[in-house]
This record gives structure tokens, sequence and C-alpha cells, in this order.
């Protein structure tokens, strides 16, 4: 008893320790599918992409303490967008828009399936910090970016878009791109949390995705082109944060010259 309780723990203290270890992914435009050149206007620019904060009040403490942390971090990086790509909340709005507040920079949000647990709160919320996009568009220096309902709990509906132009989809969900008809030269996810609760990063037991494995996590292939799947920041069981082998991450996004040939 007394071996399996310190294992216990010891596993807990790494989890939440690895909750708050963030990593900074650095993303290129050429690592995507890219069907279409860069338009000169957004080169130089930088996207910041965070997803899945899940703001949950069963711990609040410490949540006050990471998001905090991550608003800074975002603001260190000094993006010209960031992107926030769902589930902002994972059951109640609380005091998240309180350090959503303090991002410096323009916003673009959409919705995930956790956001629907409190919907009109949070439409609210990310409505005064952001642009919020539900099956829109919008364009950021020549670049289309179209956001698409949550997979599950809304009702996703591919906007009219310009089809011969540089196009930047999201959709928290993954597996929505399983059903695309068109290829996209940038797509950004997230939903699936690396797998949160992983066998040291090679197997995940639950994924949170009809697709098994596929998109646990980072790059993967779909029928609209290249998708990376962010891991996320937040995640909980029981109201206790944690990660174990699933790092939270960061996705940041330098767009530089770069051809089609």
């Amino acid at each position: 008893m007394i071996i399996f309780l310190v294992i216990s723990v010891v596993l807990l203290l790494y989890s939440l320790y690895e909750y708050k270890n963030v990593r900074i992914d650095t993303l290129k435009p050429d690592d995507f599918t890219q069907v279409h050149d860069i338009p000169e206007s957004v080169l130089g620019k930088r996207i910041v992409y965070i997803s899945d904060l899940q703001w949950d009040s069963r711990a609040r403490p410490f949540m006050s303490r990471f998001a905090q942390s991550i608003m800074d971090t975002v603001n260190e990086l000094e993006p010209d967008l960031i992107i926030i790509g769902g589930d902002t909340i994972h059951r109640k709005t609380d005091k998240v828009f309180h350090y959503l507040k303090q991002l410096k920079t323009p916003i673009i949000s959409t919705l995930g399936n956790h956001d629907y647990k409190d919907l009109e709160n949070v439409k609210q919320g990310l409505n005064e910090i952001s642009h919020l996009l539900v099956n829109e568009t919008i364009d950021f220096h020549g670049m289309q970016i179209v956001a698409v309902d949550d997979y599950r709990k809304g009702h996703p509906q591919m906007p009219d878009y310009q089809r011969n132009t540089y196009t930047l989809l999201l959709s928290h969900n993954p597996d929505y791109c399983e059903t695309l008809n068109d290829s996209f030269d940038m797509i950004l996810s997230g939903h699936t949390h690396g797998g949160m609760i992983t066998l040291f990063g090679i197997y995940s037991p639950i994924t949170s995705s009809e697709y098994g494995q596929k998109y646990t996590g980072g790059f993967a292939t779909t029928p609209g082109g290249k998708v990376y799947v962010s891991s996320g920041l937040g995640g909980s069981v029981f109201g206790l944060p944690i990660r174990f082998f699933a790092r939270p991450s960061i996705q940041v996004i330098d767009f530089r010259q770069s051809k089609i040939t």
C-alpha cells in the first residue's frame, strides 16, 4: 500500500510538472500542403495559435497561475495575430476572460465542444476580446482564414471563400478534416490534447477521435491537406490538471518567402 501511494504521488507530481512545462512549437508554411503562394503582404507576420485552455473552476488556484503564465508567454512572443482554437473553458466561463483580456494583439477565435457547456457566456466573452468566427471567413493581410463550428457539438458548414487564395482553415476537431473536398494551404486543429495521458508518448489509450492515433498530435495528412493538431494547453481529470507525456503547447507560425514551384 505504501509503495502504491508513493508511486501515485510521484506520478501526480510529474503530471503537474509536465502540465506547467509548456512547449513552443515553431511551424513554417512549408511544413503544410501549401497549394498557393504566400501573399507578399503577409510575409514577415507572426501568428500564435493557442487551443484547449479549458479553464476549470474546480482547480482555480492552479488555473489562475497557469493562465497568467500563458498570457505572459504569448505576449512575449510578440505576434501580429493570436488565434484561439476552441475549448476556452472546461465547464463554466468563470474568470477565464479576465486573463484573456491581457493579450495585447488582435485575436481571432472559434468554438470547441466544451464551449457549448456555457455557450452564451463563452460567445459573449470571445466577442468582447476577439473576432469570433463560426462558419465564417476573414482576411488577414491578403490570406484568408476560414473557421468552422465544432464538429461534434456545433453545426460546421464551409463558408464561401476564394479558392484561388492562400487559405488557413481552423477546425477545433481534426476529425472534421476527413470530410474536406477542397485543399487548404494550412489547417490547424486541437481537441485531442496530445492524448493527455499517454504511455510515454508512444500510445494514447484515449484520443477523443474516431481515427485512433492519427490525430493525437502533430502533423497528419487529410483529404484537405496537412493539418497540425495542437496538444493544447489544458485538460483535467476530476478537477485535477493532469498530463502524462503529452506536454501542453503553443504554436508559432512565422511567414517567410515561399513560392510554389
